[in-house]
C-alpha cells in the first residue's frame, strides 16, 4: 500500500484571465478560467508514466482561489472527487473552474476547454474550529524506524512517478505501525500559492512510507480543512484508516502542520486506489429476487407519449394525490413549461412514459428517430434542468420505457431510439442527490398486464442496476468477466486488403485503429471526418506509410445524402466495402446543472443519427463487420457526463438491435479512458482490440471488448 502521488487531475498552472459573464438565466452560477503549462515547475517536475500532469495539490488550491473570490474565505473542501486526469500535452492548457451556489457553500467543477469534468466537490466558508495540536512526542515515540527518503523516491519513479525538484522536499521519514511522520523543507520563495503545491504534495508522499512502492491513484478526500497557510519548515503526520490489499485501496488522514504541531491543512479520509488493469467484461441480464413495490404517496405528473397503452391513466389512478397527465408529443414544454408544471402541481412522482412506444419501426427511420429523441431524452433533459431550478425538495423520478433493452441477443428488442433516456436519467441519479431517479424497461407485449401498472407505480431504484421487468420477473443488468480466445490474426473479421469506411478516422482513436489496419491488413480505408483534407493530411500520411490506401471524403455522419456519395465513391475507387468502423464522437462534458441543450444535441448527433444514417447507407452492402466504437460511460454512468452517456446508451442499444434484426454482422465496443491516443493512458494498461477482432495492438489501448457489449472498469 503506497502513497497516491496525485496522478489523477492535471493540468498546471495559474495567472488568472478575465472571467467570463454566466449564460443568461444563470446568475447563480460562476466560472474563473486560468492557464497552466509546461514551462511551470509544478508540470515539469511531476510527470506520471511519461506524461506531465497537473498535482492535485495545485487544482485544490486553484479551487480554494476561485471560491474565495465569492465566499471571501474558504475553511474546508468536502466530497472531493477527481474523475479523469488533466494532462498538460501543450505549451499552455486552459483550466475552467466552475462555480455553483449550494446552501451555505459553493459547488465546484473543474474542466478544460474540451469540456471534460476532472474534479468535484463543495467549498465551504466560515469559521472553523481549531483542532489541538499535534503531539509530536508522542507520535516520534510512536514512529520509531527511520525511513531512506531517497529510497521512497526511487520507489516512485520505478512505479511510473518522477518527481522533479519541486517535490523533492521530504528531509526525514519514521514509520511505526499504521501511521509515519515527515519533516518537510520550506516552500519556494516564489511559491506564493496560499497551499504551496510542493511542500503539500510531499506531506502526502508520507502515506508512501506505509506502502511497498506500488502507485495509487487519489480518488476522492471526504474533508480537507483549511486553518492556516502552510509556510516554513512542516511537519505531516499520516495514519491509515483502512487498507484493502485485495482491491488494492486505501484510506488515510494526513495532518500537515509546523514544528511546533499548530495544524494548518488537514486531511480527512483521503482515498487512494491501484490502476485497474485493462480487462474484458461482458454484460448479461439475470433474474433478480423480487421486491415488495412502494405505495405511491402524493400527487404525480405523468409525462406521455402517443403509444402508452393506458399506462399512464392507469398509473394516475394509483396516487391518492390525482395529479395530471401532459401528452410531450402534443404539447412540447420548453424548460419553463416543466418549471411551471413542477411549480403548479408540486408532484410527490414524475412519470417518464415517452419511451413507451407501440410502435414497430425500421432502424433507418430518421424521423422517428427524431420524434423520438425530443420527446424523449430531450424532453427528460428539460425535466431535469427544471428539477435543478426549483426548490430542490425530495422526488421521485420513473423513467419508463418498453423494448429498450435488448435481454436477449437473439431477439431485437423493439425500441432502441428510447434507450438515450436510460443513459441520461442514471447520470442524473448521481448528480440530482435530492431526487430518487429510477429507470425502468418493460416488454411491449406485456402492456396489458393487470399488475404492471402496480408495479411500475412501485418502482424503486436497485443499487443503480439497470432493470427490466419480463414475465413478471425483475430483471437486472450486470457484468461479468469475459475469457477472449487466443491472439489469431487469421479468424478476425478483418481481411488482408480489405476495404474499409472509417467515419471518424481523422481523429486519434479512428486514426490508431486505421494505423493497426494498415500495418496488420495492407488495409484500403475509406476515411470520413467534418474537417478539410488539409486539416488531417498528417494522419492520413501516417496511414500511407503504414501501408494503407487512403481515400478521404469529407461528410457528416449524420447526412444521409453526403454519405450515400461517401459509399457510391468508395465502391467506384475500390470495387466493394468489407466492413465500416463508426468511431465518430463529440465530448461535451457538463453537469447538468451547468449544460444547456446545445450541449446535449451535440454530444448526441454522431452517435444517434449518425449510426443511424450509417446503417441506412449500408444496408444493402455485404460487410464482414460493422464496428460501433461506443464508451464505457453507457454502463458507469459518471456524473458530468450525461450527454454522452445517454449517446452512448443508445448507440448500445442500436447497434445490438441492427445485429439481432438484420443479421448485420456487429461487434459493439466500449471503450474505457485512452487519454492521448498516441501515449500509454494514466488509466489503463497498453492493450488492443481483443482476439476475437483483430489480436492485440500495442498502439490501441481501453478496455477490450468481448462479442457484444464489454466495457472497461
Amino acid at each position: 500500500m503506497p502513497l497516491p502521488s496525485y496522478p489523477f487531475a492535471g493540468k498546471r498552472y495559474w495567472f488568472p484571465e478575465a472571467t467570463p459573464a454566466p449564460p443568461a438565466g444563470q446568475a447563480a452560477h460562476r466560472r474563473r478560467t486560468h492557464t497552466v503549462g509546461l514551462d511551470d515547475a509544478v508540470v515539469r517536475d511531476h510527470v506520471v508514466r511519461g506524461q506531465p500532469v497537473l498535482p492535485g495539490v495545485a487544482v485544490l488550491d486553484l479551487v480554494r482561489g476561485a471560491a474565495a473570490g465569492e465566499l471571501g474565505a474558504v475553511t474546508a473542501l468536502t466530497d472531493v472527487r477527481w474523475h479523469a486526469p488533466v494532462t498538460v500535452d501543450a505549451k499552455t492548457t486552459t483550466v475552467h473552474i466552475g462555480l455553483e451556489r449550494r446552501g451555505d457553500g459553493l459547488a465546484f467543477v473543474v474542466s478544460d476547454d474540451a469540456g471534460t469534468v476532472h474534479a468535484t466537490g463543495t467549498a465551504l466558508a466560515g469559521p472553523a474550529g481549531a483542532p489541538p495540536d499535534l503531539d509530536l512526542a508522542a507520535i516520534l515515540e510512536r514512529c520509531r524506524t527511520p525511513v531512506d527518503v531517497h529510497e521512497l523516491y526511487h520507489r516512485a519513479e520505478a512505479s511510473g512517478l518522477r518527481y522533479g525538484a519541486t517535490f523533492r522536499r521530504l528531509a526525514s521519514v519514521r514509520r511505526g505501525a499504521d501511521e509515519a511522520i515527515a519533516t518537510i523543507d520550506a516552500a519556494d520563495p516564489a511559491d506564493a500559492n496560499w497551499l504551496p503545491v510542493g511542500p503539500v504534495d510531499a506531506a502526502l508522499q508520507v502515506l508512501r512510507a506505509l506502502g511497498e512502492g506500488e502507485l495509487l491513484l487519489p480518488a476522492s478526500v471526504g474533508r480537507i480543512d483549511l486553518l492556516d497557510r502552510p509556510v516554513g519548515r512542516l511537519v505531516a503526520h499520516g495514519r491509515l484508516r483502512e487498507v484493502d490489499p485485495r482491491r488494492g485501496s486505501a484510506r488515510a488522514d494526513v495532518i500537515v502542520a509546523d514544528e511546533r504541531g499548530r495544524v494548518a491543512v488537514a486531511f480527512h479520509d483521503f482515498h487512494a486506489v491501484r490502476p485497474r488493469p485493462v480487462g474484458y467484461l461482458r454484460s448479461a441480464w439475470r433474474l433478480a429476487p423480487p421486491v415488495e413495490p412502494a405505495v405511491p404517496q402524493g400527487p404525480a405528473l405523468v409525462l406521455t407519449g402517443p403509444g402508452d397503452g393506458g399506462l399512464a391513466a392507469a398509473l394516475l389512478d394509483r396516487h391518492p394525490g390525482g395529479g395530471r397527465i401532459v401528452d410531450v408529443a402534443a404539447a412540447r414544454p420548453t424548460e419553463a413549461g416543466y418549471r411551471d408544471l413542477l411549480s403548479e402541481l408540486r408532484p410527490a412522482t414524475v412519470y417518464l412514459l415517452t419511451g413507451v412506444d407501440e410502435l414497430r419501426y425500421g432502424a433507418s427511420d430518421l424521423a422517428h428517430l427524431e420524434t423520438a429523441q425530443e420527446i424523449g431524452v430531450v424532453a427528460l433533459f428539460r425535466v431535469v434542468r427544471a428539477l435543478l431550478a426549483g426548490d430542490r425538495t425530495p422526488i421521485r423520478v420513473v423513467v419508463v420505457t418498453s423494448g429498450a433493452q435488448q435481454i436477449d441477443d437473439r431477439r431485437p428488442a423493439p425500441n432502441p431510439f428510447a434507450a438515450a433516456q436510460i443513459g441520461l436519467a442514471r447520470v442524473a441519479a448521481r448528480e440530482l442527490r435530492f431526487a430518487e431517479i429510477s429507470c425502468l424497461d418493460l416488454d411491449p407485449d406485456e402492456l396489458g398486464r393487470p399488475d404492471l401498472t402496480r408495479l411500475v407505480a412501485g418502482h424503486r431504484p436497485a443499487d443503480d442496476v439497470e432493470v427490466a421487468l419480463r414475465g413478471g420477473h425483475r430483471l437486472v443488468r450486470q457484468l461479468h468477466p469475459a475469457l477472449l480466445p487466443p491472439d489469431d490474426p487469421d479468424r478476425a473479421p478483418w481481411r488482408h486488403g480489405g476495404v474499409y469506411l472509417l467515419v471518424g478516422g481523422g481523429g486519434g482513436l479512428g486514426a490508431q485503429v486505421g494505423g493497426l489496419l494498415a500495418r496488420r491488413y495492407a488495409a484500403n480505408l475509406v476515411v470520413v471526418g467534418r474537417r478539410q483534407a488539409e486539416a488531417v493530411e498528417p494522419a492520413l500520411a501516417a496511414l500511407r506509410r503504414a501501408g494503407a490506401q487512403v481515400m478521404y471524403q469529407r461528410a457528416d455522419v449524420t447526412d444521409p445524402v453526403a454519405m450515400g456519395e461517401v459509399v457510391r465513391a468508395a465502391r467506384q475507387r475500390f470495387g466493394r466495402l468489407n466492413g465500416a468502423v463508426h468511431a465518430a464522437f463529440t465530448l461535451a462534458d457538463r453537469t447538468l446543472s451547468t449544460m444547456d441543450e446545445d450541449g446535449l444535441r451535440a454530444a448526441l448527433s454522431a452517435k444517434l443519427r449518425g449510426s443511424a444514417v450509417l446503417h441506412q447507407v449500408l444496408a444493402d452492402e455485404p460487410l464482414d463487420i460493422v464496428a460501433y466504437f461506443s464508451s464505457a460511460v453507457a454502463l458507469t454512468a459518471p456524473a458530468g457526463q450525461a450527454n454522452y452517456a445517454a449517446a452512448s446508451t443508445f448507440q448500445d442499444a442500436f447497434a445490438r438491435h441492427v445485429g439481432a434484426r438484420y443479421r448485420v454482422p456487429v461487434k459493439v465496443y466500449n471503450w474505457g479512458y485512452w487519454g492521448r491516443p498516441d501515449r500509454w493512458p494514466v488509466r489503463s494498461t497498453r492493450s488492443g482490440w481483443p482476439a476475437s477482432v483483430c489480436g492485440r495492438s500495442r498502439h490501441s489501448t481501453g478496455s477490450g471488448p468481448s462479442k457484444r457489449s464489454p466495457r472497461h472498469r
